[in-house]
């Protein structure tokens, strides 16, 4: 493990799952969250909005860059 989402993004990683991870140099990544089009199935054969409960806003596509604090080998 190089990287904790769970402590390691300021303020905090609020999505549920990331959806890729990039590799951009030996001590900087890119991790780009899963935002299931910002909808969820509401049990009603539909859907309705995604709302992160860590931040109570609509999931969207976001991309962190984070540098690592020990370089890749």
């Amino acid at each position: 493990m190089v990287v904790d989402l769970l402590t390691q993004i300021s303020p905090i990683y609020p999505h549920d799952k990331p959806e890729g991870v990039a590799i951009l140099s030996n001590t900087l990544i890119a991790v780009s969250n899963d935002d299931d089009f910002g909808v969820v199935d509401n049990g009603q054969n539909s859907f309705t909005t995604k709302i992160l409960p860590a931040t109570r806003k609509v999931d969207k596509n976001r991309i962190y860059f984070i540098k690592l604090s020990t370089p890749l080998k």
